[in-house]
């Protein structure tokens, strides 16, 4: 009896096995199965986001990734792009509420918490809120020192606080190119200048000028300290010096020589070094306008029109204008002036070579692409 019931007893124990294993088996296949599909879920709608955020539609796009985020919460990288585009939309708390809170993640990776430290830096810099995005930056670049991404946002934000001093002592650890320590000192050295603080002002530009002597910002400004000091021979040789080198940009030089001798003289020496300029004789021509010598400047823009073929409006409108104040010509002159004076190219603008921005004033640091010394002259 005893050994029937034990005999029972070992074959339900059997069956209760292979039950159990059979329904463990299955239920680790069922919820494979459904991680699997939950992940395709996540994919899919992964996919559709980064879909929306191609086609620029925000508000689609943070829907989709919100849903992912919420599926799939480990998704570190889903979070950040979900702030970056609260942060697009111009919503910066929302961003840095969604950036901040994955601080607290556990087991982050260096990498990781430097990319939420860039994003947090970035989210800040928009806000206009400088102080807080070095931080983030310099959090970011304390877990990986070599992102030079992040080294690229720190010298904006740097820049675009006007903290030169600090910006001075970053290029002097990480090597700058020359000319863009040059404008960083001159930028430094307009607002000591405009600060009234003479002597300081000259010692940046002058370091300005060391850096990159062909800078003609750096030559601009320094030669205005020293005019502004009395040392007006030194003004001129630095002034005739970046107009020589540099004729596209040589209106920027010249429309500051006040003294008619001196601006003459530098004329003649920016024409006798670049003869074939266009630039050299249209801002010459440009100065004997404005120091009411038209028949020197009839001459150069009659050269430039009809010699070197240079046609455009605004040759044609400098050309009708020198002829008015010689008092040449009939009343047409003027209806030809009034006539070019509504068109709408008028006179010098200024392109960025990088990204093609274009404005009506000089720029050294391009305010949309925010590389320095990519402009050029266009007449």
């Amino acid at each position: 009896m005893w050994t029937e019931i034990i005999s029972q007893k070992i074959v339900f124990d059997i069956f209760i096995a292979f039950v159990a294993g059979f329904l463990g088996g299955y239920g680790v296949r069922f919820l494979k199965r459904r991680k699997e599909k939950a992940r395709e879920k996540s994919i899919e709608g992964y996919v559709r986001g980064i879909s929306y955020i191609i086609d620029d539609e925000t508000d689609k796009a943070i829907e989709e990734l919100v849903k992912v985020a919420t599926d799939q919460p480990d998704l570190i990288d889903v979070y950040l792009s979900i702030g970056n585009l609260f942060r697009k939309k111009g919503e910066f708390n929302r961003a840095l509420i969604v950036h901040k809170s994955l601080l607290g993640r556990p087991h982050l990776s260096c990498e990781k918490k430097a990319d939420i430290f860039t994003s947090i830096g970035v989210d800040y810099k928009k806000a206009g809120l400088y102080s807080r995005a070095k931080e983030a930056f310099k959090k970011a670049l304390e877990l990986n020192p070599l992102d030079k991404q992040v080294h690229k946002l720190l010298e904006e934000v740097y820049e675009d606080s006007r903290d030169w001093e600090s910006l001075a002592r970053w290029q002097r650890r990480f090597g700058l190119e020359g000319n863009v320590v040059a404008h960083l000192y001159t930028e430094w050295g307009k607002e000591l200048f405009a600060g009234g603080n003479l002597n300081k002002a000259q010692e940046k530009l002058k370091k300005a000028f060391d850096s990159d002597g062909s800078c003609v910002d750096a030559c601009l400004w320094l030669g205005k300290v020293y005019m502004a000091g009395g040392k007006q021979r030194k003004a001129y040789e630095i002034w005739k010096k970046a107009v020589v080198e540099k004729p596209s940009f040589s209106h920027l030089i010249l429309e500051n020589i006040e003294d008619k001798g001196k601006l003459k003289e530098t004329i003649k020496e920016m024409l006798i070094k670049n003869k074939t300029s266009i630039y050299a004789l249209y801002f010459a021509a440009r100065s004997y306008e404005r120091i009411a010598e038209p028949l020197k400047a009839l001459s150069l823009y009659r050269f430039l029109f009809f010699k070197r073929g240079f046609k455009g409006i605004n040759i044609a409108r400098r050309l009708l204008n020198a002829l008015s104040l010689l008092g040449k010509g009939d009343g047409s002159i003027q209806i030809m002036r009034e006539s070019l004076d509504y068109v709408s190219d008028r006179g010098v603008k200024y392109v960025c070579t990088r990204c093609g921005f274009i404005s009506s004033s000089c720029f050294w640091r391009c305010p949309q692409c925010k590389n320095w010394d990519t402009v050029k002259v266009e007449i």
